[in-house]
């Protein structure tokens, strides 16, 4: 299955008609010229239909750029981005950068821009005993003036908000989240958000039934009410029964949007005349706004959902999970389909630091996320195929710390015994210090011990493999009750300058299990001794206080295992505790506090609740 990268619309103006088959340009002709799919209906009733249409409060607007929600967004001839833990933005002339705010830890990039302002959420990477809580910022587009809005707002945990003015009110929204839910603030210019009651938002304006339609799964591409609102003046809901309207809030005057099946209809996305929707596999079709009857069949397009479309046609980065490149694809308004870009190099990191994925076009360029010499950077191609014009280094987002004091490599063996048929796939992938010293030299030979611990075992499991002969084992309901698939990987977690922690990730599958396992060591050492630390190495307080101190964290965030008498114990376990920018964490595998489908538990305790060292 393709691995699908988070959509991103640039709006850019084109004019959609309709017909009956697919082929045709959706941007020529006009909706006088053509006739209706649904049915046909004689002059002077096009002629009336016109002319409501012409005095309708619904319809086309002129082009605008909607980039509501994504964590890359353009303006002023600047491409703003909330990558990782840095807000920043570069110039698409010049390429110069410039970093306006780095936070403690990675961001899920929820920002916009406003009358030259940059708003944005900072969250911190710890647990809290009474919710999530994030801080709302504000900073002038050249990173001057910063302000601190409102701070400890209580958010949503594991929820990406959306962000997006309407008026003076500021929307923050979650796709998976009741309006009620959800977080409104009105912003003056002196630096204050008073917090606004959802009844004195747009969504108080909307009759009773009816719902945001981003707020339904169907509907979750579409735009929130507020982007809605001010880029069109309308919004779309839907009613109970899942029927999609388009209503002006103030003075509830609504009208349905006609969809032809929509219960195969999936993945929407509005331009300034159209609504684009996927139907019948991968076949795309365009509803006029003008004339919401007036469907064109687009063409076909393999994919869940876009990236972003231009006046051109809708494009698709297509990056399946096991490859280290992409390929640009692009349905064009008429129908046919153009392969832009085939293996454009673009290996990616699973770095703490990192973790996002974006494609976003400026209309000339297209812009993406790599890794580049072990530093996760934004890098640009043109979006026409051109052989003279190579993908080129934009800007590095995050420096890796790792890349200069450490390396890793990868062991893997599979094979298949002919007697039997039964298969066998192990592997253990190594980290080693390079700096020379002798705290890292300490480092490298306790890890050596591990290496060579890991290393017996993997040749006992193989040798099991080897043994375990039946005529039975290729049946899938035999079990064998033997390891099959193991793997063991090191790698580097967190890294100060006073401490390095290395997590040992293992997973294991025994044939015929419905499903294997898996569990993390973590191992904390300090950087000028090389010693393997407890956690009473890092902080003062005492073993009691310890366990009073993250013992409520644990019961917060744990489905199950805190009813014993003196739990609290296991918090002092090897192998558990670890360290991050804002916090002491504390591990669980699972099956300890959660189920098999929850998976581990980390739990992350601020640093301000101890007495450190």
């Amino acid at each position: 299955m393709d691995f699908l990268i988070p959509a991103v619309c640039i709006l850019l103006p084109f004019a959609l008609t309709a017909c009956n088959h697919p082929g045709d340009s959706a941007f020529t002709g006009s909706p006088e010229d053509t006739e209706p799919q649904s049915e046909t209906v004689d002059t002077a009733e096009n002629e009336e239909k016109d002319s409501e249409a012409e005095y309708s409060a619904f319809g086309s607007v002129p082009w605008f750029r909607d980039d509501t929600g994504s964590r890359t967004q353009m303006a002023d001839g600047w491409i703003y981005g909330y990558w990782g833990r840095r807000l920043c933005r570069i110039n698409i002339d010049t390429l110069e950068a410039e970093t306006l705010y780095e936070a403690a830890s990675s961001q899920d990039g929820c920002f916009c821009i406003q009358d030259g302002y940059i708003y944005f959420l900072e969250k911190r990477n710890i647990d809290y005993l009474d919710g999530a809580k994030a801080n709302l910022r504000r900073i002038k587009c050249d990173g001057s003036d910063m302000v601190l809005l409102a701070e400890n707002i209580p958010v949503q945990e594991y929820q990406f908000y959306r962000m997006n003015f309407h008026e003076d009110i500021l929307y923050l929204t979650s796709a998976y989240s009741g309006p009620e839910d959800d977080l409104y603030f009105r912003i003056s210019m002196d630096g204050t958000a008073s917090p606004v009651d959802v009844s004195d938002t747009l969504y108080g304006l909307l009759p009773e039934g009816y719902t945001d339609a981003c707020k339904t799964y169907k509907y979750n591409s579409l735009p929130d009410i507020a982007s809605c609102m001010t880029h069109f003046g309308y919004a779309f809901v839907t009613d109970s029964a899942g029927r999609l309207y388009r209503i002006l809030p103030e003075s509830g005057e609504k009208e349905e949007f006609p969809l032809t099946s929509p219960e195969s209809s999936g993945y929407f996305f509005l331009t300034n005349e159209a609504l684009v929707y996927k139907q019948d596999r991968d076949i795309w079709y365009a509803a006029s706004l003008d004339h919401p009857e007036t469907v064109t069949e687009i063409g076909e397009l393999a994919c869940y959902g876009i990236n972003f479309w231009d006046e051109k046609g809708m494009y698709y980065a297509n990056q399946r999970y096991d490859e280290d490149a992409f390929h640009l694809e692009r349905l064009n308004w008429d129908g046919t389909g153009d392969r832009l870009h085939y293996g454009i190099s673009r290996p990616t990191t699973s770095l703490s630091a990192d973790g996002l994925d974006f494609f976003y076009s400026d209309g000339t360029w297209l812009y993406y996320n790599r890794l580049h010499q072990g530093d996760s950077a934004v890098y640009r191609v043109q979006i026409e195929n051109d052989s003279d014009c190579l993908p080129e280094l934009v800007y590095v987002y995050y420096d890796n710390p790792l890349r200069d004091i450490s390396v890793s490599e990868t062991f893997d063996t599979t094979f298949t015994v002919n007697e039997s048929g039964a298969k066998g796939s192990f592997s253990m992938t190594k980290v080693s210090l390079t700096e020379q010293t002798p705290a890292a030299a300490g480092i490298n030979q306790f890890l050596e011990t591990l290496y060579e611990e890991q290393s017996h075992y993997i040749e006992e499991l193989a040798e099991s493999v080897r043994e375990t002969v039946s005529w039975e084992w290729p049946e899938d309901d035999w079990a064998s009750g033997t390891i099959v698939e193991h793997s063991t990987h090191f790698s580097i977690s967190y890294l100060d300058d006073n401490y390095i922690v290395l997590s040992r990730n293992w997973y294991g599958y025994w044939q015929g299990a419905a499903h294997g396992l898996h569990g993390t060591i973590e191992y904390v050492f300090s950087r000028s001794t090389g010693k393997q630390l407890q956690i009473t190495d890092v902080v003062k307080n005492s073993e009691a206080e310890i366990k009073a101190i993250i013992g409520p964290y644990v019961e917060a965030q744990a489905e199950w295992g805190t009813d014993g008498e003196d739990w609290e114990a296991v918090l002092l376990e090897d192998g558990r505790f670890f360290l991050t920018p804002e916090g002491i964490g504390m591990h669980f595998d699972v099956y300890e506090m959660t189920s098999y489908a929850s998976g581990g538990l980390d739990v992350i305790v601020p640093y301000e609740e101890f007495e450190m060292r």
